[in-house]
């Protein structure tokens, strides 16, 4: 096994729900990929996919439930706009709550935040706030795309980044990461393309492209912002043209 066949296992499961949608095949079809791709992710450690940074400041949990934000999309389809944006609200206020206790009070809470977050935003809030942003700013399937890109970030890049000879470009950021990302967003974006009005291949290959330099620039500033925001807004362009 190799890091092709992780990102086989998710475009499996990306396919099942952009071709056959949420029928009993699809459904089935989706469930088992998943499946799959989960086990390898847990299992790429010991076989040399990756390998763990510094732990001090990594949490693999963290990376692996960054793409359970992925049923904001079905959450939005089911609950009435206003309601959806009230849901967002609330978790993204409950996050900044925590994180001016946290940083007010000193709290490390280690299992929760990463070391360098002791003092400042954590990433949990501004993904949150990012999230909600996008749906408030742009219409349904640009936000569902732009997300995808969001969601997969961390955990497409790291896994194809955390080798033992990465190659670093920018600020820590590697060459392995960035192509891993671009990948991992490709096929997002283009799953929720075909699900949701189709907006062309070159959107979503002009969209991923354009995430995963954002990415490797965004210095400063968090990139979850980044991302989620700029990707949506080349998105929007694009369909312009």
């Amino acid at each position: 096994m190799n890091a092709t066949a992780l990102f086989a296992f998710l475009a499996m499961a990306i396919m099942s729900v952009a071709e056959l949608g949420f029928s009993a095949p699809g459904t089935i079809a989706l469930i088992m990929s998943s499946y799959c791709f989960i086990h390898a992710v847990f299992r790429g450690r010991g076989l040399g996919l990756y390998v763990l940074p510094d732990r001090t400041n990594f949490l693999g949990w963290r990376v692996i439930a960054r793409p359970v934000a992925l049923l904001f999309v079905p959450l939005h389809l089911v609950l009435p706009h206003p309601y959806f944006l009230g849901l967002l609200s609330v978790l993204a206020g409950a996050a900044l709550v925590l994180d001016a206790y946290r940083i007010a009070t000193r709290r490390v809470m280690s299992r929760v935040y990463k070391k360098k977050e002791s003092r400042q935003l954590s990433s949990i809030m501004l993904f949150l706030v990012s999230t909600l942003l996008l749906f408030v700013l742009f219409p349904p399937t640009t936000a569902y795309i732009a997300l995808g890109f969001l969601s997969i970030d961390d955990l497409s890049g790291k896994l194809v980044g955390l080798r033992s000879s990465p190659h670093e470009l920018l600020a820590g950021r590697t060459l392995e990461g960035s192509v891993g990302f671009l990948v991992g967003a490709t096929l997002v974006g283009y799953g929720f393309a075909r699900a949701f009005g189709d907006p062309g291949l070159l959107v979503v290959l002009g969209g991923a492209a354009g995430a995963a330099i954002i990415e490797l620039l965004t210095m400063g500033l968090d990139d979850n912002l980044t991302v989620g925001l700029g990707s949506a807004g080349l998105v929007t362009l694009l369909l312009l043209i």
